[in-house]
């Protein structure tokens, strides 16, 4: 049993922004349905406004948040409330969670299916999504900064370096046991630069504008 959890908090003032004349939850929603791997999609989320729109959308809202979880909280603890919910409510207990942010609208239905059978191929406890970081990299000591590689190396020559991008995190329930969505084994997929843009700031939601804009200019 496979499902999503897709949060949204009512202070983000996000969810239902148009983006490219679509509200932003929707590629979310959409590229969970699309990937046709989900008993379930859930939205979970404080606003009434927001649960009708994800409800047309094609996501199961179930309930509203109670105000103990409406602020800043731990995913986890969001996480939580949703299965304890699902199991109380509808006798429901998933095997594997896909939590999906609305903030990378560029993620797809491919990523989705990609990040659940990497999870059941390698048997990890977690697979998120990444994106490599070729940034010469430095860390903060009490001199200044000191370079993470000894050497001012080519980028080729450099160990690859992976960022979380927000996107994805897929992960058997027994790990949201222990208080965290990363269990102590954990794969990955990886998604470019360009998937991995997020738009919770004014520059990153202008980016992808731009980049739907002209997507849709090229494919007509």
């Amino acid at each position: 049993k496979v499902i999503a959890v897709i949060p949204v908090r009512c202070a983000d003032n996000l969810a239902l922004k148009q983006l490219n004349g679509r509200p932003v939850i929707a590629y979310t929603i959409e590229a969970a349905k699309n990937s046709g791997v989900f008993e379930k999609i859930i939205v979970s989320t404080d606003n009434k406004e927001i649960a009708e729109a994800a409800k047309q959308l094609g996501a199961e809202v179930p309930f509203l948040r109670p105000e103990t979880l409406a602020g800043k909280v731990a995913i986890e603890k969001v996480l939580s409330h949703t299965l304890d919910y699902l199991e109380r409510a509808e006798s429901y207990e998933p095997d594997i969670i896909a939590l999906m942010y609305i903030t990378t609208p560029f993620k797809t239905a491919d990523h989705v299916k990609e990040a659940i059978h990497t999870l059941l191929i390698f048997d990890t406890d977690t697979v998120m999504s990444v994106a490599e970081n070729n940034k010469f990299l430095w860390r903060p000591d009490e001199y200044g900064l000191t370079p993470l590689f000894e050497k001012r190396l080519l980028r080729h020559e450099r160990e690859s370096l992976y960022a979380e991008n927000g996107a994805i995190y897929v992960f058997k329930k027994p790990v949201l046991d222990f208080g965290s969505v990363i269990g102590k084994s954990v794969g990955n997929i990886l998604m470019t630069e360009e998937e991995s843009i997020r738009v919770d700031s004014d520059f990153g939601f202008w980016l992808a504008e731009q980049m739907l804009k002209s997507m849709k200019t090229n494919s007509t």
